[in-house]
């Protein structure tokens, strides 16, 4: 329900209190509407402050690698002559929580540069597109991903 919101708030363009409640409303119904669709959730615990913690480090996470992938896909595009080796990764994953891997999915392809594409049949690995999978660092941005990402989303689905 936060991340909703913070997303209403940030779509906005004006800060009237009809905007304001009407995010709200909107946000506690997504909310709800979700965690009755997901089935993995208790609505009592999905508002728990602990997890509302862990969402917010998340969201923060987040806002932080979509603007570095940002500047560095920007720096990849405006130079001279262009340079990527694009190419598919597998990330391997704690299989069994769909909601955090859903999560974890939609994070990746919200950064820019990056593109989530498939899971095998148990959801333990994902297929993840990357405009520069040719790097040295691959195996050390997989954990990367996975220690950002999967792991505190994992941690809080629970």
């Amino acid at each position: 329900m936060v991340l909703s919101y913070a997303v209403w708030l940030l779509l906005g363009h004006q800060l009237t209190a009809e905007f304001l409640i009407s995010g709200l409303v909107v946000s506690v119904a997504l909310s709800v509407g979700l965690a009755r669709y997901a089935g993995g959730f208790d609505l009592r615990t999905f508002t728990s402050a602990r997890r509302c913690l862990f969402l917010a480090r998340y969201f923060l996470i987040l806002v932080e690698d979509v603007v570095k992938a940002g500047v560095s896909l920007s720096r990849i595009v405006l130079r001279r002559h262009i340079s990527v080796q694009p190419g598919v990764v597998a990330i391997r994953l704690p299989a069994g929580n769909r909601w955090a891997l859903t999560v974890f999915a939609n994070s990746i392809t919200l950064t820019p540069g990056t593109f989530f594409l498939d899971t095998n049949e148990d959801g333990s690995v994902i297929f993840v597109h990357l405009i520069s999978a040719g790097r040295e660092d691959i195996e050390e941005w997989k954990a990367e991903m996975r220690k950002r990402y999967a792991e505190l989303v994992e941690e809080a689905a629970k």
